[in-house]
Order: structure tokens, then C-alpha cells, then sequence
């Protein structure tokens, strides 16, 4: 199962338009996935596409936070670190990374939500900025 979603993962990285539209659900699915066991199945080198994906998703919400939440709280000033930090790695890919960005993510939503994000239309994750629903093509 984690096999098809890496190979989703991989073909939506292929696709030449910017505007990719990527729902809060899907991120959720797609972090609670890779925390799952299931990850320990996969190869190592198999695991590019999680990561690529998972920093584009903390890119994109990491500039959805800076614009909605109140940067001067030391909560929300230390989470937004946090994930712009994993986000910007240039490191290897491995399980200890594709879990600590799921993590991440997992609780830069939880924190958007409790200051009362509803969530963007769409999400661009190649460039982090939120994209007007009818803007938003597959």
C-alpha cells in the first residue's frame, strides 16, 4: 500500500503545473500513513518521493501559518521554526526524516487548527502559497 502511494507521490511530482491541488485530508492521510508501520516495509531508497512531498506540504504550510497565525506567540514562533527547519533540509532520505516531517506536520496542523484554520482552497506545494479554488487544476 505504501508502494502506491509513493508511486502517487512520484507521478503527482511529475506533473508540470504549479497549481496541484492538495487538500488538508490528503495531508492528514498522507502523515498518518507514513507514521504508520507500514513504513518500516519500504526500501530506503524508496522513500525520496515521501520526503519531497512531505517538505513541499510543510513548505506550503508554513506560509499558510506565517499569513493566519499570530507570529509573535512563542508557540506558534517556534513550531513555524520547526517545520520551516525539516522543510528546507537538504539531507538523505530516510525513516527517521520522512517520520520526523510527518510528525511535524502532523503538529503544525494540529496547531493551526486550535488558532482556527479552516484550511486554504487549495495548496500550490510546489511554491507554499494557497490557490484560489478555481484556480487549482489536476
Amino acid at each position: 500500500m505504501l508502494r502506491r502511494l509513493l508511486e502517487a507521490m512520484r507521478a503527482d511530482l511529475g506533473i508540470e503545473t504549479t497549481h496541484v491541488r492538495v487538500t488538508v485530508a490528503a495531508i492528514e492521510q498522507s502523515i498518518e500513513y507514513l507514521l504508520s508501520n507500514h513504513l518500516d516495509q519500504v526500501e530506503e531508497g524508496e522513500l525520496d518521493a515521501a520526503v519531497i512531498t512531505l517538505r513541499g506540504y510543510l513548505t506550503a504550510l508554513v506560509d499558510e501559518a506565517d499569513a493566519v497565525l499570530d507570529s509573535g506567540r512563542v508557540v506558534v514562533r517556534a513550531m513555524v521554526d520547526r517545520a520551516r527547519g525539516v522543510a528546507g533540509r537538504e539531507s538523505g532520505q530516510n525513516r527517521a526524516e520522512v517520520r520526523e516531517a510527518a510528525k511535524t506536520a502532523r503538529d503544525l496542523l494540529a496547531l493551526m487548527r486550535r488558532e482556527g484554520w479552516q484550511g486554504p482552497g487549495a495548496v500550490d506545494k510546489d511554491r507554499g502559497a494557497a490557490v484560489p479554488s478555481g484556480e487549482a487544476t489536476r
